[in-house]
């Protein structure tokens, strides 16, 4: 597979890899420990492979995955690996409860970072809906972000800035 992964240039192969992985809990396990691989090529057409993995078997990633894909996240300056990485955790796969906190800090400072790609600060509002009906404290801090940013933002990032914002106007998120 890190052959396959070195040589993927567009989307057929790298689906090709997802379709291959997101049935088979191995094949699954071996390319999310290739996100963490020393060369970018690989580590990132790994991330962008198990984020349409898991589009296509939601059931396939489980709580080891995601501490790996934290500890990624942690170490890497690589916007690819960033952006695959919170689309991983903005799908609606369920969250371990344990990395939550850490994965809405992170998040929080993605939305905050004006510098960060906005592919990465765009998934990453969609990671902090995903966080908010655990974390419901989290809504004010969102917001206050999300209007600050909305005035400058990009068309990806406003639908989603709206999109929270709508979610977040549930009554059971209102905990004034």
């Amino acid at each position: 597979m890190q052959k396959e992964l070195a040589n993927a240039r567009g989307i057929k192969p790298i689906k090709a890899i997802a379709e291959s992985c997101a049935f088979n809990p191995a094949q699954f396990d071996a390319l999310i420990r290739l996100i963490s691989h020393a060369d970018a090529r690989i580590a990132g057409n790994a991330a962008w492979s198990a984020g349409h993995a898991v589009e296509i078997n939601p059931a396939v990633i489980n709580d080891a995955h995601h501490e790996v894909l934290m500890a990624v996240l942690r170490q890497t300056e690589l916007s690819p690996l960033k952006r695959n990485i919170l689309r991983i955790w903005q799908s609606g796969v369920p969250l371990p409860k344990e990395l939550l906190p850490e994965i809405a800090d992170r998040a929080l400072g993605f939305v905050a970072d004006s510098k960060a790609d906005i592919a990465v600060r765009a998934y990453a509002v969609s990671v902090l809906q995903q966080c908010l009906p655990e974390m419901p404290d989290l809504r004010w801090e969102v917001l206050f972000l999300l209007e600050r940013e909305l005035p400058y933002a990009k068309p990806a990032f406003m639908i989603r800035a709206k999109r929270f914002i709508r979610f977040s106007e549930n009554p059971e998120f209102n905990t004034n």
